[in-house]
């Protein structure tokens, strides 16, 4: 809908009627944004004042003076201008540590960086686009820019868009409600950055009364077995993943609904896009992984019920740091050093006590045995333009090489491969450097 003014704007986001992911345009963006990304601070709204009314817009408020919005040219140039930091100091990293193999001190920090530039961080980012007027009448117009000229029709409802309107998607043309409705309906699986794990609730449902309270079952088993079959219906994970938790939670659920019923009278795994690459790093609340498709990597953190996934397209991958750590050193002091209180007080007692300290000893030199083997400790960052993104699953040094080799094909199939001139000059224009 559209134009209207700021004022009818607020009143409509005030009523619910546009929510904070509502895709708004004005005059001055180079392309829709999110409502909650250019909406106008309620501390800084502007009293009413006399003078030119309020500039029409297409579903987004006006520029104002209390509300700076964003400088697209600058933001542009100072994109192209940056360049790879250490993830530690955020020191900006000269060329010089851009070397394909070994590592390199921080110049701000002297942490140990291994630095691996891509193409993307020296391509110049296309502005956007506003469409193009209409010049001949009888020309084909935008549908939700009359005086702008027509380029391509929308994929799905067939609707004329102009060059700002149109988005590409996957080698479609979508107009912005067609990608605002696929988005919610959950149909753009491209867009999705979560996902509810009904499996694994309805799994929960049958185990928790036992651990629990068990008569609570006549109630969480019935539940069960109807979540596990809703979960067939709904968007499975983008992941591998087997349906083995739905059939075990029906398995369950169903025995004891009949349980009740006497005391009162595996898997198909889906095919996924995805290949699981090594590592894995997990905290008390998530775990994460990474995972390979044929053009990005996704990063997936999972609590046990939903799943949080990112994208790294190998065309925008810009920069691999990796950073390495002392904390192989430090979790092998943690072994070593209780080991050697066993293995001490083991030599200064004698019987039986002697047989389970020395049975300590060893369960806890061999933990040191297995960090050991294991290798350094590092911590890694993937770097695209608009983000630098730790990847809490690398954690070791040999694996974080292992897949930086095994992912720098593929990112240099998307992008090409890295000239000498591109990375002696990485603030230069894409054009000079590649």
């Amino acid at each position: 809908m559209g134009p209207i003014a700021e004022e009818e704007l607020l009143r409509l986001a005030d009523s619910g009627k546009i929510q904070s992911d509502t895709l708004v345009w004005h005059e001055g963006l180079a392309a829709w944004q999110v409502y909650g990304y250019v909406k106008p601070e309620p501390a800084v709204r502007p009293p009413t004042l006399s003078g030119p009314a309020a500039s029409p817009m297409m579903g987004a408020p006006s520029q104002t003076p209390s509300r700076p919005q964003p400088a697209l040219a600058g933001a542009t140039q100072a994109r192209n201008a940056q360049t790879v930091r250490c993830t530690k100091c955020q020191t900006p990293v000269p060329e010089s540590i851009f070397e394909p193999e070994g590592t390199a001190p921080c110049p701000g920090c002297n942490a140990l960086l291994q630095v691996e530039a891509f193409p993307a961080l020296f391509k110049q980012i296309a502005e956007g686009k506003s469409g193009e007027t209409i010049l001949v009448e009888g020309e084909a117009s935008c549908f939700y820019h009359p005086q702008k000229r027509a380029v391509v029709p929308c994929s799905i409802c067939g609707r004329f868009l102009c060059a700002l309107c149109d988005v590409e998607l996957n080698d479609e043309h979508l107009c912005p409600v067609c990608l605002d409705t696929g988005r919610k309906k959950g149909k753009l699986t491209q867009l999705e950055n979560k996902r509810a794990l009904y499996d694994s609730s309805a799994l929960m449902l049958t185990l928790a009364p036992l651990i629990c309270f068990w008569p609570i079952s006549c109630v969480t088993a019935p539940a069960a077995v109807v979540l596990a079959i809703y979960s067939w219906s709904q968007p499975p994970s983008i992941l591998p993943r087997t349906r083995f938790r739905s059939y075990l939670a029906i398995l369950f659920g169903v025995l004891q609904i009949v349980g009740w019923i006497l005391a009162l009278a595996g898997g198909f795994k889906f095919i996924s896009i995805y290949r699981r690459l090594p590592g894995r790093g997990s905290t008390l609340t998530y775990y994460a992984s990474l995972y390979e498709a044929a053009d990005h990597l996704l990063q997936a953190a999972s609590n046990g019920y939903t799943e949080t996934y990112k994208r790294f397209y190998f065309r925008d991958i810009q920069a691999i740091i990796i950073r390495k750590t002392n904390w192989s050193v430090f979790w092998s002091l943690i072994w070593f050093l209780p080991a050697l209180l066993l293995a001490s007080l083991a030599l200064t007692n004698g019987g039986p006590s002697a047989a389970i300290l020395w049975i300590g000893t060893g369960l806890l030199s061999f933990g040191v045995v297995i960090n050991l083997a294991l290798g350094p400790t590092c911590v890694c960052h993937i770097q695209t333009a608009v983000q630098t993104e730790k990847l809490p699953s690398l954690k070791r040094l040999r694996t974080a090489r292992r897949i930086l080799g095994r992912i720098k094909s593929r990112i240099e199939a998307a992008q090409g491969p890295v000239h000498p001139e591109g990375l002696a000059s990485p603030n230069q224009p894409a054009s000079e450097s590649i």
